[in-house]
């Protein structure tokens, strides 16, 4: 089994990765052997200027100088796809709702765009593909330390996650708010609601 990563709260980094500190980011860039900072370029298009200034202006505040390198749609979209981005690229993630797939740290997956290649990701694909069915406890395990080295690690900017509102009558029965249950099923949560007649001709429908 790979090595587990540290619980937040112990030794482990990731609530300092997440606290607004300055300070310790200049410490932290220091140690990995950029006193003065560094340079650096992010791919995007015109849609992601405004949130990519508020990056921009935290970054610039510890040293870090990231040019916005804006670009036509067309262009944005075939650079992750023929693996030619330059040094950032702002886009979404891919394959949060099939952790098991590995689409963004496996070597050689195309949604693997920046380059993630690091044999721990190689020993928890093995893992999920000898447990996943015979030893569940040990896959679920196993996942759940790979999310918390992978906020560790810090390859990415996570950016915080938009509201999302679900509205729907109150005679619909058995339904929580669910629109999507993957894409090798997503209608499948249409199987297991109803329709509450009584409830909607008391309500005037």
């Amino acid at each position: 089994m790979p090595k587990e990563p540290q619980l937040p709260g112990s030794v482990c980094t990731i609530p300092e990765l997440f606290t607004y500190n300055p300070d310790r980011a200049k410490e932290i860039l220091a140690e990995a052997g950029y006193p003065e900072g560094f340079k650096t370029v992010i791919q995007c298009t015109s849609d992601h200027v405004d949130t990519l200034a508020i990056v921009q202006n935290y970054l610039e505040k510890v040293g870090v100088v990231m040019d916005l390198e804006v670009m036509e749609s067309g262009s944005y979209s075939s650079i992750k796809m023929n693996d030619t981005i330059k040094e950032m690229y702002y886009g979404g993630a891919s394959g949060i709702w099939a952790p098991f797939e590995q689409l963004m740290t496996k070597t050689g997956m195309k949604e693997n765009f920046v380059n993630v290649d690091d044999p721990y990701y190689a020993e928890v694909g093995v893992v999920i593909g000898r447990d996943m069915v015979k030893n569940p406890d040990l896959y679920f395990k196993t996942l759940k330390a790979e999310g918390l080295y992978e906020l560790e690690s810090a390859w990415g900017i996570w950016m915080p996650m938009r509201y999302t509102y679900v509205l729907w009558h109150p005679w619909v029965g058995n339904y929580m708010g669910i629109n999507w249950t993957g894409w090798a099923g997503q209608n499948d949560w249409k199987k297991s609601i109803w329709v509450d007649e009584d409830i909607k001709k008391s309500m005037g429908y």
